[in-house]
């Protein structure tokens, strides 16, 4: 919601902001949309708003409808299979440590385009408690109350370049 206001601070600053946002649908799928001009801004909002508008939502057939513009990050599999009909959507393999293995005949097999990543909820590995914390907050639950299912996995944090080569 503040992602105006964000580019114009950022480019004040002599920076260049990378806008997107993560989005699923109701079978499980999704995927990290990044913007790469106006139109894929424009595609990123019509996006966003079909997920919260639309009760049978489908990422795939929104990604197809509204691609141009955007770069596409996805971690799974069946949707990066499909995505590979479509030569024309711009779009990474999300490669996290976990699903190296799993996903390197894949990637062969296909010349997939990878991006190493992984899912940040929190910056430092220290910062677990805040989310642990947060995740109480949202579900009105003591902390001792909080399910492990209501947590995310672990790695969770902005993992560093050392993170990632072991």
């Amino acid at each position: 919601y503040g992602a105006v206001w964000f580019w114009q601070m950022a480019q004040d600053y002599g920076l260049k902001p990378i806008l997107g946002a993560e989005i699923d649908d109701k079978s499980g799928e999704r995927a990290v949309l990044l913007i790469k001009d106006f139109k894929g801004y424009k595609n990123l909002c019509k996006l966003i708003s079909a997920r919260h508008l639309e009760k049978d939502f489908c990422l795939r057939k929104s990604l197809i409808e509204n691609r141009q513009g955007l770069v596409v990050l996805t971690d799974q599999e069946e949707l990066a299979v499909y995505l590979l009909k479509f030569p024309e959507i711009d779009f990474y393999l999300l490669l996290s440590p976990q699903k190296l293995y799993r996903f390197l005949k894949l990637v062969s097999t296909h010349k997939i385009k990878v991006v190493a990543g992984n899912p940040v909820y929190y910056l430092r590995k220290e910062d677990r408690f805040l989310h642990h914390l947060l995740r109480a907050i949202d579900l009105n639950q003591s902390l001792s109350r909080v399910a492990e299912k209501e947590l995310v996995s672990d790695p969770a944090w902005l993992a560093s370049v050392d993170e990632f080569k072991t």
